[in-house]
C-alpha cells in the first residue's frame, strides 16, 4: 500500500515542481520587473492570510475545517459561502476538462 501511495504522489509532485520551474522564468520574461513585484506582493498576501488562519485556529482549537472557521466568523451564512466556494473550486476543473474533451472528440 505504501508503494502505491509513493507511485501516485511522486509524479504529481514532479509535475507541480516542473510547472513552477518553467512557468516563473517565462512569466518574468514576459512581464518584466513588474511581474516580480506582483509575485512578491502575492507572497506577502499569502503569508498574511496564513498568519490570520493560524491565529484563528489558536484562539479556537475546536475548529477543524474551513467550514468551521467560516461559521465561527460569520455564522451559518459564512459556512454556506465557504461550502459553495469550496465545491465550486473543486468542480470547476472537472467541468473544464469535460468541455475540452468534448471539443477534442467532436
Amino acid at each position: 500500500m505504501l508503494m502505491v501511495l509513493f507511485l501516485l504522489h511522486v509524479p504529481g509532485i514532479n509535475v507541480i515542481c516542473g510547472l513552477g520551474t518553467l512557468a516563473v522564468p517565462y512569466a518574468v520574461h514576459e512581464g518584466g520587473w513588474l511581474s516580480l513585484l506582483l509575485l512578491l506582493l502575492f507572497c506577502i498576501i499569502s503569508f498574511y492570510t496564513a498568519m490570520l488562519l493560524k491565529r484563528c485556529l489558536e484562539v479556537s482549537p475546536g475548529l477543524k475545517t474551513y467550514l468551521d472557521i467560516g461559521q465561527a466568523a460569520f455564522g451559518i451564512s459564512g459556512r454556506l459561502v465557504i461550502a459553495v466556494s469550496t465545491e465550486t473550486n473543486n468542480d470547476t476543473p472537472l467541468v473544464f476538462t469535460l468541455v475540452l474533451n468534448i471539443f477534442n472528440f467532436a
